[in-house]
């Protein structure tokens, strides 16, 4: 499916290059933690539909375990933050880009015009029926 670029809503972001993130805030990172892997992690697996977290605490199984963990995990996460014994770090970039007739993505300069690099995105090349 190609995409009507006249018809699609673009939105430019707010910098153009790389952006380093230093110290970032840990308790605004916490309420996007994803916690499925931490219980599986320690081998605390609810059943359907209470499967993931949160609905693994309403587990009759393993919910009052997890939940014990959890707090545990929040816990030492508090005490881990304000110590300062772990920080939060980021670096992104935003890059003009397009796309070229072999499925690569060209990255280019803040210009624009300078190319960058390339993504070699190779597709599947046998035909379908």
């Amino acid at each position: 499916m190609r995409v009507n670029w006249d018809d699609a809503n673009l939105v430019r972001p707010s910098f153009l290059g790389t952006r380093v993130f230093k110290n970032y805030d840990l308790n605004k990172l916490i309420p996007f933690i994803d916690w499925d892997p931490f219980f599986q992690t320690w081998q605390i697996r609810g059943k359907y539909p209470n499967r993931t977290y949160p609905k693994i605490f309403n587990d009759k199984t393993v919910g009052e375990e997890a939940k014990k963990l959890f707090d545990a995990a929040q816990k030492t996460l508090q005490e881990m933050i304000a110590s300062n014994s772990i920080d939060a770090r980021a670096i992104v970039g935003f890059y003009p880009c397009n796309s070229n007739e072999q499925d690569d993505i060209e990255i280019y300069e803040e210009d624009g015009t300078t190319l960058k690099s390339k993504f070699c995105t190779l597709r599947q090349q046998l035909d379908k029926d």
